[in-house]
């Protein structure tokens, strides 16, 4: 299953490093807790994003920032709640197949 938005796939390949895909990927399509840079970056908290970042992580925030308003759900980032929401949610997969029966859901 691809994450959507907006009737369109998340294109992965502007993920500004390809080392933080599979993060990325796994928040977004199943909710999964991110890293402390990721989280500092989907939660909004900049002085965390910046304090945990490797170093080409911070030299790519603006690009991360890119990549959130173009290619994420507007829902997936941006406060603590949203983002804790969005996994509680179980990501875009929980949320697509939320109130479907089991032979329903589309993995």
């Amino acid at each position: 299953m691809l994450c959507r938005v907006e009737g369109k796939n998340v294109n992965y390949k502007e993920v500004p490093l390809d080392y933080m895909v599979g993060g990325m990927k796994r928040y977004l399509e199943d909710g999964v807790h991110p890293c402390g840079f990721l989280y500092g970056l989907l939660t909004n908290d900049l002085s965390n994003t910046w304090l945990v970042a490797d170093d080409n992580n911070r030299k790519h925030i603006g690009d991360w920032l890119l990549f959130l308003k173009y290619e994420c759900p507007w829902d997936s980032h941006g406060s603590v709640s949203k983002v804790t929401q969005w996994m509680l949610d179980g990501g875009y997969t929980g949320r697509y197949n939320q109130g479907k029966s089991v032979d329903e859901v589309i993995r």
